[in-house]
């Protein structure tokens, strides 16, 4: 019986909008079945639009409540 896993990718930016379409769509060509989280601290430079249209799930988070261990 072949057992399919499910992968999720977080991926943690702040003003990353210049690399981030590049880093979403490199995690698409992974050849196993992946969900992509991004996970937000206040960009101000179009990170949350690339992330809107690029990701599985988009969680917006203020910076002064972002941590490492917030998640």
């Amino acid at each position: 019986e072949h057992v399919t896993s499910t992968v999720s990718a977080i991926v943690r930016v702040k003003d990353e909008g210049r690399l981030l379409a590049r880093c979403l769509a490199s995690l698409r060509a992974q050849t196993v079945p992946l969900e992509v989280i991004v996970v937000d601290s206040g960009s101000t430079d179009g990170s949350i639009q690339v992330a809107s249209r690029l990701a599985d799930r988009l969680i917006e988070m203020a910076p002064e409540d972002f941590t490492s261990a917030a998640f």
